[in-house]
Order: structure tokens, then C-alpha cells, then sequence
């Protein structure tokens, strides 16, 4: 994934990328943290929590709920020193949701939410963003018009056809700039057995007596 998006814009980068899905439960939060922390390894990179309905990433990195965060970045009623985390010396820095606004979409579609991302491309070269699901609020299709390119995750064997395709479109709509799909949760043997995909996975094997030799030193990134 993190090949993809640095490969699908040699000549001019992605600055701000945003993470979608179409329903909850598809994992698009943990395709996003973990494009950010492989990211963070060649790129300095920011991971912005803008499911500002159901944030999680805080919980899960180990910082309070209430620590200051987007919302209080965008208010003005914190400086971005207090704002901005880095992960236990990972490399990756991270902007949590901070306070819940009673309004998040008017939060984030607000002249100071693109001033404040603006403001952060000067000191990232990627920003990661976690949005709420297409399909539920409009909040991701409100900050695809600020971002430069959409990673969107759709759960195997689980989110409809119609569904998934019914939500790029809306966020094509939004000037969204699709530059790949992550079908997540896939099940290996299942799709071996019934789409006869076991010959590219069997792949691997192949390309891994390689690395002895040096030739694939960054594989596992």
C-alpha cells in the first residue's frame, strides 16, 4: 500500500490522502494507521483522526480521550504544539479528534479546517486521514475537496457491490481523486478455492529465497 501511493505520483506527490470506507466495521481505520506508520518510515507523516462521530485512534495509541486534538487545532483554542502527538519515537506523528463538536461537519468544512491543513502541509511531506464512512455522513466527501487522493477500503465478503461502487461515486462527486481500492479482510483459502487465485499468492514462496541474497532487503515494509 504504501508502494502504491508513493509510486501513483512520481512527478507530484500526495500531500493529503484520505481513508474511507462505505459502512462501519470495514477496518478503514487500521489500513490508515498502518499506511501512516509504514509512511513514517520514509516520509515525515501526520495521521489526522477526522471521525470526529466515532474516533478511535487516541484509544488506540494510548492517549486520553480528552487530550487536545483537531477540533481544538481548528477552533484556535490550542496551539498546534498541543496538539500534534509523535508515536513513541515511531516516527509517525498524529493529530487525535480532540472534543467533539456538536456540529462536525460544519467543524470540518469550515475555512479554518483547510487553513489548519494548509498550515500542516508545511511541516508534513503526507498527511493521513481517517474519515467517517461515506455512506452514513458526508463528512468524507466535505474533505475530499481538500485532499489530493483517496485510499478506499471495502471489507471482503461483506460490503455489497453496489454498496462500495455506490459510495466511490459519491465521493467522485466531491472531487475525490481515487487512486485505489484496498479490499480488506480478505480470506485467503476461500478465494483460492473459489476464484482460483491460489497461483498469485503462491508467489511469495517464490520471491522469498531471494532475500538471503538482498534482493528484496525492504519487502516486509
Amino acid at each position: 500500500l504504501r508502494t502504491g501511493i508513493l509510486m501513483s505520483a512520481l512527478d507530484t506527490p500526495h500531500k493529503v490522502v484520505l481513508v474511507t470506507s462505505s459502512v462501519p466495521e470495514e477496518g478503514k481505520t487500521s489500513v490508515a494507521m498502518n499506511i501512516a506508520f509504514s509512511l513514517a518510515n520514509v516520509k515525515r507523516t501526520c495521521l489526522i483522526d477526522a471521525d470526529m462521530r466515532r474516533p478511535t485512534i487516541a484509544r488506540i495509541l494510548g492517549l486520553d480521550a480528552n487530550a487536545p486534538g483537531l477540533s481544538h487545532l481548528v477552533a484556535g483554542t490550542e496551539p498546534p504544539a498541543r496538539c500534534i502527538y509523535e508515536y513513541e519515537q515511531s516516527g509517525l506523528y498524529y493529530i487525535p479528534s480532540g472534543a467533539i463538536p456538536p456540529n462536525p461537519l460544519e467543524l470540518l468544512s469550515s475555512k479554518r479546517f483547510s487553513d489548519a491543513l494548509k498550515k500542516l502541509e508545511e511541516s508534513f511531506d503526507i498527511i493521513i486521514i481517517d474519515t467517517p464512512p461515506v455512506q452514513l455522513v458526508s463528512d468524507a466527501v466535505i474533505i475530499a475537496g481538500v485532499a489530493n487522493a483517496m485510499v478506499y477500503v471495502v471489507r471482503a465478503d461483506s460490503t455489497p457491490y453496489q454498496i462500495a461502487l455506490g459510495g466511490i461515486e459519491m465521493m467522485r462527486k466531491g472531487r475525490a481523486h481515487l487512486i485505489g481500492v484496498v479490499l480488506n479482510r480478505l480470506d485467503v483459502e476461500k478465494a483460492e478455492r473459489y476464484h482460483g487465485y491460489g497461483k498469485y499468492f503462491s508467489y511469495g514462496g517464490k520471491y522469498g529465497r531471494y532475500k538471503r541474497y538482498g534482493y528484496a532487503s525492504g519487502a516486509k515494509k
